[in-house]
């Protein structure tokens, strides 16, 4: 037995879970201390996915805004070249950055981005897995 099609419920319950309110929050340009490239994002999406955090030299959680920069490097990364299992940790990063919004002040300017590009990942997921006639976001 099937059991019924919930789709549209369960975005329009994540679409609902994205909205931002940066109305007390100081937009700063940030540069991370390190560089980062493919093989360091794999690593920091390894650790992620095992730990729920990224540290940075094993000792010490990186800052809000420097998950704000691989989250928008990730995510652009991945409109060139889509992988779903990269896309659901970006989505649990995502995540995480809107729950250490809660703690801060002043956030990177890439905010608005990074869930900008989310929505295009997710646009092109349900192309991809044909569902975007049935969902709209």
């Amino acid at each position: 037995m099937y059991s019924s099609y919930v789709g549209k419920i369960l975005f329009k319950h994540f679409k609902n879970s994205r909205k931002l309110s940066l109305n007390n929050k100081n937009l700063i340009q940030y540069r991370l201390n390190f560089i980062l490239n493919n093989k360091k994002l794999a690593f920091f999406f390894k650790d992620f996915e095992i730990k729920k955090k990224i540290f940075f030299k094993k000792k010490k959680e990186i800052s809000l805004n420097s998950y704000i920069e691989i989250s928008n490097f990730a995510s652009n990364k991945l409109i060139k070249k889509f992988d779903l299992r990269d896309f659901n940790t970006l989505i649990k990063l995502n995540d995480y950055i809107i729950f250490l919004l809660k703690f801060n002040k002043k956030c990177n300017q890439n905010i608005l981005r990074i869930f900008k590009n989310e929505k295009i990942l997710l646009l092109k997921l349900l192309k991809q897995q044909k569902l975007n006639d049935k969902i709209t976001l």
